[in-house]
């Protein structure tokens, strides 16, 4: 059973407003996640005095800041595919015209601007972890 414009649109529209909702609120629960790991790396005597003491362990930490920023990367890219998609098959449908929700689309330069807001805590946290105690 094939759905009328209206139905398609809806259901576009509301996957394309979700998708950026997620990426944005994505983006800023990486980016308060890694300042907070940053300030107890900074902070903390004993993550020092650990980390000091363990060499191997800085590595181990460092290795396990950076697969979630990659995670968040692949994440990231993953949403902007699919909303460029969406905004493909909206264009296609041609029931609004775009400028009803080209505000949802995020551009290639905003993006890219949120993922380095979320990884550059963790760029920080790896060069601290790695550097010469």
């Amino acid at each position: 059973m094939q759905g009328t414009g209206s139905e398609a649109f809806e259901h576009l529209y509301r996957a394309l407003v979700e998708f950026h909702a997620l990426f944005i609120d994505g983006s800023l629960k990486a980016t308060g996640f890694f300042i907070i790991a940053l300030g107890w790396l900074l902070t903390s005597k004993d993550a020092h005095a650990f980390f000091v003491a363990n060499p191997r362990m800085r590595r181990v930490a460092a290795l396990g800041v950076l697969l979630p920023a990659l995670a968040f990367v692949v994440l990231c890219s993953r949403l902007m595919v699919v909303m460029r998609l969406l905004d493909r098959e909206l264009r296609a449908l041609n029931y609004f015209p775009r400028t009803y929700y080209e505000h949802y689309v995020l551009q290639m330069p905003y993006a890219i601007a949120l993922m380095i807001l979320g990884i550059s805590p963790c760029m920080i946290i790896v060069f601290l972890l790695l550097r010469r105690a």
